[in-house]
Parts: C-alpha cells; sequence; structure tokens
C-alpha cells in the first residue's frame, strides 16, 4: 500500500515512525544550553590527550580536527552546532563505543576522556580544575590529584 504522494510502499510506515520520533522528541527532558561549552577538564587532560588524538584519530579526522570523507569534523561550528546543547557524557560514550573504528572500546577510560578533553580545547572550551573523571587538580597544577568533593 502506498501513502497518497509518498511514491513508496513503505510509505505510512515511515510516516508513522517520524511522527513517533517527533513526539518523543517533544516530551524528552531538554538539556542546559551550552553543556558542552560548560564540560569540566583540565588542562592537563588536555595536554595528554593531544598526542592520543594525533596517533590514533588524526589519519582520519584529521590533524587540525576538520575530519575528511566520513570522518566529521571535530572542531568547528558544525561540530559545535551539533554538540554544544549536549551533555559530555553522551560524546564520551559515542567515542568510547565507536572509536577507533572497529575498535571501539580499545584505549583506557582515561585516554578517552583526554581526548575528548582535547576536542573541548581545540573547540574554545576553558580549561578548570576539574578532570572529566571528576578528579580535581591541585593547587599549582602539579603533583597527585585528590577526587573532587561529592555535589
Amino acid at each position: 500500500m502506498y501513502l497518497r504522494g509518498s511514491g513508496h510502499p513503505d510509505g505510512a510506515g515511515r510516516a508513522i515512525g517520524v511522527a513517533v520520533a517527533l513526539t518523543a522528541m517533544a516530551f524528552a527532558p531538554s538539556l542546559a544550553v551550552g553543556q558542552i561549552a560548560s564540560a569540566a577538564y583540565t588542562a592537563a587532560e588536555a595536554d595528554a590527550g593531544e598526542p592520543i588524538y594525533e596517533q590514533m584519530c588524526a589519519t582520519c579526522h584529521m590533524s587540525n580536527l576538520t575530519g575528511s570523507f566520513e570522518a566529521p569534523e571535530l572542531a568547528g561550528p558544525t561540530f559545535r552546532g551539533i554538540w554544544e546543547d549536549r551533555a559530555v557524557e553522551e560524546l564520551i560514550e559515542l567515542v568510547q563505543l565507536t572509536m577507533p573504528p572497529g575498535a571501539g572500546g580499545s584505549l583506557a577510560p582515561e585516554e578517552y576522556a583526554s581526548v575528548v578533553a582535547y576536542i573541548l580545547r581545540e573547540n574554545g572550551v576553558a580549561a578548570g580544575t576539574v578532570a572529566l573523571g571528576g578528579v580535581t587538580a591541585p593547587a599549582g597544577g602539579g603533583g597527585a590529584a585528590a577526587p573532587a568533593a561529592p555535589a
């Protein structure tokens, strides 16, 4: 059966699927504006993430994070437009599950966090004193870090 004007035998199913998706989006809890821009990471994390990115990611996403072919850009207006209102945890989870291609989960959690910190830095997000993993950097930036106090 064709949905009038769809020209596709599955037009009715697609129309219903789109309607369901739009309804779900309307009732989904909204995220605070600028979540990525306010993400917490340390400069040390971003510094540690740069060589990991260069070794594991730059072949596809390019050293300047502009992306190529199927690999999307990881810095710039398109990236920020997609991720600015989403939680940084979503980005970390996506990277952990899918990167490197065919070997998602092959890096240590700290390495994934460091790569995401590097990506945040390259998108102009300012570093702070709390790591993506919830660790507070000591005053002066040296030595061992202490766990962040519970909220």
